[in-house]
């Protein structure tokens, strides 16, 4: 008689969650997924799928710009319109989404559950109004937007990953707080579409982590391109004005400016999703840095593991 509801439990349904529930259903565990409300995780619904279909528009429109280059001419003007293309981005995502359905999982054996699970102890979760026992757990909740504490930010109605593409048409001009790899491809991909891009950036320079010299070129290839730079540069304050965002920043001698713009996004870093689980309860270690973990992804509950952008260090696929 099994002791447990379930051999693995995976908590998200995301790429961690996807591959350690079919790789135990495969050695013929019994296995559960729980999601919140969505499957596919932050990289179907809103990473890495929709800004590499929104990187492919960017790179199409670019082309198009560029025909003389190829030998091609246009017979009159070429006037690009980008009011489809966040539709586009969606249907992209759809695709995806589509692809995996609770129902495929659930015709190889495995459980798919919604709601928002809370340890009970390392062997039991409450889901909703249920109690569920498993002899093992993989927490791949994944990791969201981090909204830094800037002066009036969360009085505008800022951007993030979480819902930039839900945007029905593009911006005439946006500014973008942080020079990572979020932040820089929407900066390009957003540039070749039309909107006039400002980044501000703490650092003295973007990408703070990649080589410098290759960061170099690339610095001075989106300048090029039209895109302005703020680097060594702090925002104070966010304010609404004329129907779009004030930002108010301050440089490495203490001169404030505003620079103003029709949107804002904010793409600054990220943070693991530790919160609403009462992992205290199980007896899991976590830092603001993600879910505390051994060398085989173990917690300090050695019946529960973690993976993906809930323990890093590298977050966002």
């Amino acid at each position: 008689m099994r002791k447990y509801d379930y051999d693995l439990v995976a908590i998200g349904a995301g790429a961690g969650g996807f591959v350690s529930s079919k790789l135990a259903a495969g050695l013929g565990k019994k296995v559960a997924m729980i999601e919140k409300t969505k499957l596919g995780g932050e990289c179907t619904n809103r990473g890495c799928v929709p800004s590499k279909a929104l990187i492919k528009a960017a790179a199409v429109a670019r082309q198009t710009k560029h025909l003389r280059d190829y030998g091609l001419e246009t017979t009159g003007d070429l006037n690009l319109s980008t009011r489809n293309v966040m539709n586009y981005v969606r249907g992209a995502v759809k695709k995806v989404y589509d692809s995996h359905p609770a129902a495929a999982f659930e015709k190889i054996g495995i459980d798919v559950l919604f709601g928002e699970p809370k340890f009970i102890d390392s062997n039991h979760i409450s889901l909703g109004d249920k109690v569920i026992s498993s002899d093992r757990f993989m927490i791949a909740t994944g990791s969201s937007a981090f909204i830094p504490p800037i002066e009036g930010l969360a009085s505008v109605p800022y951007l993030s990953n979480e819902n930039l593409f839900d945007l029905e048409t593009l911006p005439a001009s946006m500014i973008i707080l942080g020079a990572g790899p979020i932040g820089m491809e929407m900066a390009s991909a957003l540039n070749h579409l039309g909107v006039r891009i400002t980044v501000v950036e703490m650092s003295e320079r973007i990408m703070i982590r990649e080589d410098e010299e290759l960061v170099k070129l690339l610095a001075e290839k989106l300048a090029a391109d039209g895109i302005t730079f703020l680097t060594g540069t702090k925002a104070v304050r966010a304010a609404g004005k004329d129907g779009g965002i004030s930002l108010t920043i301050e440089d490495r001698q203490q001169q404030r400016r505003e620079v103003q713009a029709g949107s804002i996004l904010v793409a600054v870093g990220r943070k693991p999703n530790v919160e609403g689980m009462d992992l205290e309860k199980a007896g899991v270690a976590y830092t603001p840095k993600g879910i505390t973990t051994d060398h085989y992804l173990r917690t300090t509950a050695s019946n529960i593991f973690a993976c993906g952008d809930v323990v890093g260090p590298y977050q966002f696929s």
